[in-house]
């Protein structure tokens, strides 16, 4: 989306978060003044920038969850829009159940749901979890008590914690696999973290290992170039991450 496209959109969201808003005693100038001052940030040359190309106010869904941010009287990062709302949705969850989201535990559950490209989970184990993320319409609940998520680039905000710590051999064993391979857009600023000074060797292995399953076969292709593109996001380049040259020197033969 361009700056009059972002404007625009955000505008027509208003009667979808006019509610919310009122709860956080936002009015509607001041909704349509900050979504002003967001649309003048997005880029308007003749190409976008290589990080907005993959990030920022894509589609519908990033404006919509742009709308709800500044409903709440918050100014969305554009880069991190999926994140923030998750984040929003784990401190929501431990201020009023008093406990940390378990992150782990729930993308544990639901993994094998995704791997099995089921439309609808249940989530019996997990209600507590189920109802906060209802209420901040991240997850929606059906008919038969069963749940599906918003979008699925939302749900694998949380699949991605199923391929950390004592899990991190997925990162490996499920680097072909289809329905997850959008994780490995997620997955290197996960494992490298400038603020929580995650160690960067964690990403150059799995960089190393997908690049040569890559050289091997065309199976793993689509989770290199997913991985490679996170990496762009976090403003890693190929001389960084790889000694032995740039991802088509990787894939070359």
């Amino acid at each position: 989306m361009r700056k009059n496209q972002v404007q625009a959109f955000l505008s027509t969201q208003w009667p979808h978060v006019a509610e919310l808003a009122r709860l956080h005693g936002v009015t509607k100038v001041s909704y349509d003044a900050s979504a002003a001052t967001l649309a003048g940030t997005v880029n308007e040359g003749p190409e976008p920038a290589p990080r907005e190309s993959v990030l920022g106010l894509r589609n519908p869904l990033d404006g919509a969850l742009a709308a709800e941010r500044l409903a709440c009287g918050e100014m969305p990062n554009l880069h991190r829009l999926m994140e923030q709302q998750v984040q929003r949705a784990g401190d929501e969850y431990a201020k009023t159940r008093g406990r940390e989201f378990p992150w782990e535990g729930f993308a544990d559950a639901i993994l094998p749901w995704v791997l099995d490209d089921a439309a609808t989970l249940k989530l019996s184990s997990f209600a507590a979890e189920a109802a906060t993320l209802n209420e901040l319409q991240l997850l929606r609940r059906l008919p038969d008590d069963s749940w599906r998520f918003r979008h699925e680039r939302i749900r694998d905000q949380f699949v991605v914690h199923a391929f950390l710590g004592k899990n991190a051999q997925r990162q490996y064993t499920l680097a072909s696999e289809r329905r997850v391979l959008a994780i490995y857009r997620i997955l290197p600023e996960k494992l490298y973290n400038k603020q929580t000074q995650v160690p960067r060797d964690s990403v150059d292995t799995v960089y190393e290992w997908l690049a040569a399953q890559s050289a091997a076969s065309d199976a793993f292709l689509p989770a290199f170039r997913y991985f490679y593109l996170g990496m762009a996001d976090i403003g890693l380049h190929p001389q960084e991450v790889h000694a032995h040259g740039s991802p088509s020197d990787a894939t070359a033969g």
